[in-house]
């Protein structure tokens, strides 16, 4: 891909279907390159606001973080506030579209 596309954007999910990143946190599974988002997908039934940190959270503060997927089975609003709060928090993508583009060489449109 980088000899096709060397600017392109690469997500990288974690383990259990994407969500858990810990082992990118503890350094034990580090992507090296440019351009390298790593995506999480935190879901209510498996994902406690009390795990977020050590899964997935604590990457904000080092590599572009992204969650492409994420909520509740019983659609649960205050679950899901949490959530986009805390990524807000982190001042990570989401649903908003907020984000650390900035730290992958990424710019976004112009709003109209």
């Amino acid at each position: 891909m980088r000899t096709v596309a060397p600017k392109n954007i690469v997500i990288i999910g974690g383990i259990d279907w994407a969500y858990d990143l810990s082992q990118v946190i503890s350094k034990t599974s580090v992507i090296t390159g440019t351009n390298i988002v790593y995506n999480t997908h935190p879901y209510g039934n498996k994902a406690p606001s009390t795990d977020w940190d050590a899964k997935f959270g604590n990457l904000a503060a080092t590599y572009p973080l992204f969650a492409t997927e994420f909520g509740t089975y019983d659609c649960s609003g205050s679950w899901t506030q949490s959530l986009i709060t805390y990524m807000e928090g982190k001042e990570c993508p989401g649903p908003r579209g907020l984000g650390m583009w900035h730290q992958v060489g990424w710019t976004a449109p112009a709003r109209r």
